[in-house]
């Protein structure tokens, strides 16, 4: 249901589809909503593509924007030969130390919420490049109870040098999602400085100030 939000604004509410139309010059001059047996175009002089580092590029190339090989591959008509839509994605790889926290060492006090607030510090420290790793430290990983027992030490690749993930499609059906493959940890310096910081952070759990507190610190995740 279509939402008047303003001037110049209207919500048509969640929709499952939408593909950029373009002109015979190339360039996008609207986008096409798919609703039920009804494909209603809309018109502009300026289009943003906004869907995210996954549909974003999906969309591209499902309006004949990318790679020529790839798009003919599916039946896809080629608009614009552009090899890197799709190309270079990028995320963080992270690993955590969780443990768990012994009743003295678990935050007493509450905020209004329905679930106990939990503490966390968050941290950048410098490995290669500068400012490179990141540190999240929390009282509790999750909001139901076992979770409300753990505390991690989430450590992450901050400026990652991995840069061969992709999005492509599986195929030109815009109910299809698109392939991912992050391929992290492609660079080994990657990897290398992961397994570092695991070290790093795993040797804290051992200190006997933080035995005090925790018990029983495993790899996990957030």
């Amino acid at each position: 249901m279509a939402q008047d939000c303003g001037q110049n604004l209207t919500n048509l509410g969640r929709n499952p589809g939408y593909g950029a139309a373009v002109s015979r010059g190339g360039a996008a001059s609207g986008s096409r909503r798919w609703c039920g047996a009804a494909k209603p175009s809309f018109r502009a002089n300026e289009v943003i593509v906004s869907s995210g580092a996954i549909h974003s590029p999906a969309h591209l190339l499902r309006a004949g924007i990318g790679p020529a090989g790839s798009l003919r591959d599916l039946g896809i008509e080629v608009r614009t030969n552009l090899p890197g839509v799709g190309q270079r994605l990028m995320d963080h790889p992270s690993i955590s130390v969780s443990s768990f926290m012994k009743a003295r060492g678990a935050p007493q006090w509450q905020d209004p919420a329905p679930h106990p607030a939990g503490a966390a510090l968050f941290l950048r420290y410098r490995r290669h490049p500068a400012g490179d790793m990141f540190v999240a430290v929390v009282s509790k990983s999750a909001w139901h109870p076992v979770g409300e027992q753990i505390a991690s030490q989430l450590v992450c690749v901050y400026k990652t040098l991995s840069e061969t993930g992709q999005v492509k499609l599986a195929s030109s059906d815009w109910r299809a999602e698109p392939i991912v493959e992050f391929n992290l940890l492609s660079d080994r310096r990657d990897l290398e400085r992961l397994m570092e910081g695991f070290r790093r952070f795993g040797q804290l759990h051992v200190m006997g100030a933080m035995q005090q507190a925790i018990s029983e610190p495993v790899p996990g995740e957030l």
